[in-house]
């Protein structure tokens, strides 16, 4: 396998508390890029789901997957 991986982490961090703890409450909209190609994400988080002020404040991982010959084409045809 030849290529590269990009990895974000999406948090629920409350900036007004330097993001040293969650922002607590419900999600009340969410829905994760599982539907686009190459892209993974990791979620135990539906919408609803309740943030909580003792658990990790992580929402998703999501990781994109670039194949060296997608994007050899890529710019080659662009």
């Amino acid at each position: 396998m030849h290529g590269w991986a990009v990895e974000c982490r999406v948090y629920a961090e409350d900036p007004y508390k330097a993001f040293g703890l969650p922002s607590i409450g419900r999600l009340t909209s969410y829905k994760d890029p599982s539907n686009i190609p190459n892209v993974r994400c990791d979620s135990g988080i539906t919408e609803g789901s309740e943030i909580s002020l003792y658990y990790d404040p992580l929402i998703c991982k999501v990781s994109w997957m670039i194949n060296f010959g997608f994007i050899y084409n890529f710019f080659l045809n662009s």
